[in-house]
């Protein structure tokens, strides 16, 4: 009786044998690999997940040089100003206001001329332009004889004038301006220049 138990116990030790060789083979229900017998794991026939670094989102990559919004280059046409030549200051019209005198137009001179023997007279001559002016006596040849230079804001008195005499007003490059003489009948002349403007 003992041996068919003895055979019963082996032949029941076959089949957990072959059970559980099974169960191995079949991994567990969880895909673990392991059974419960502590057999070896098993290798999965699937990749493994891959655990590569991450790349950069196309959304957010580093932005690239805009063709349309370059550098500004320097426009040709914006080029560093010249510097402008000064205007040529306009000639300044001149008015001469007088009293005891008689006047000439420079087209006069050559053709016109002092006389002497006039009485003595005074005659005050106030530059009140802007302009520098000469004045020239007119002899009695009608040449030009230096007289003496009349800046703005001057005056020249002359206390010894004589009435027949005759002045030009020149500006400073010698263009005449005006042609100004000494009435006969006179007592006091005066004369103020100023610009006419």
């Amino acid at each position: 009786m003992w041996t068919i138990v003895g055979s019963a116990c082996a032949v029941l030790s076959v089949v957990i044998a072959l059970i559980a060789i099974k169960l191995g083979t079949a991994g567990t229900a969880d895909g673990s690999g392991m059974v419960s017998g502590g057999l070896e794991p098993t290798h999965s026939t699937s990749a493994p997940p891959t655990t590569e670094e991450p790349t950069g989102d196309p959304t957010t990559e580093e932005p690239t040089e805009d063709p349309t919004t370059e550098e500004p280059t320097e426009d040709p046409t914006t080029e560093e100003p010249t510097e402008e030549p000064s205007p040529t200051p306009t000639r300044i019209p001149l008015l001469y206001r007088s009293s005891g005198t008689s006047f000439f137009d420079c087209d006069s001179e050559g053709e016109i001329a002092s006389t002497l023997g006039g009485s003595v007279i005074q005659w005050r001559i106030t530059n009140d332009s802007r302009v520098r002016l000469h004045v020239y006596y007119l002899g009695t040849d009608g040449l030009r004889r230096d007289e003496r230079t009349l800046d703005p804001g001057d005056h020249i008195n002359f206390t010894t004038m004589h009435t027949g005499h005759i002045y030009l007003f020149a500006r400073t490059n010698a263009s005449c301006s005006k042609i100004i003489r000494v009435d006969d009948d006179s007592v006091r002349a005066t004369t103020t220049i100023m610009d006419d403007d």
